[in-house]
C-alpha cells in the first residue's frame, strides 16, 4: 500500500516543517516540504491520501503507555 500524509506539521530533529509524508511497503520513503517539486510530480491515483492539514504528524513516535493494560 502506497500513502501520503499531507499537509501536515511534521516534527523532524531539526524542528517542524509543513509539508507531506510518502509511505511505500509501510515504511517512510519520503519526508518533503510543500513546496517539493518531488510532491508535484508524484501521481498521486495509486495512493491513499490522508489530510493531515494543521495537524502535528511525528513520523516514528511509538507511544509505549496503554492504558488498557492497567487493571
Amino acid at each position: 500500500m502506497k500513502t501520503i500524509i499531507q499537509k501536515g506539521k511534521i516534527a523532524i530533529p531539526g524542528g517542524v516543517i509543513e509539508g507531506s509524508i510518502i509511505v511505500m511497503a509501510n515504511k517512510i520513503s519520503h519526508i518533503i516540504e510543500d513546496a517539493d517539486p518531488i510532491l508535484v510530480q508524484t501521481d498521486r491515483q495509486d495512493y491513499e491520501i490522508i489530510d493531515a492539514n494543521g495537524c502535528y504528524v511525528m513520523p516514528g513516535l511509538v507511544d509505549f503507555h496503554c492504558d488498557m493494560l492497567e487493571q
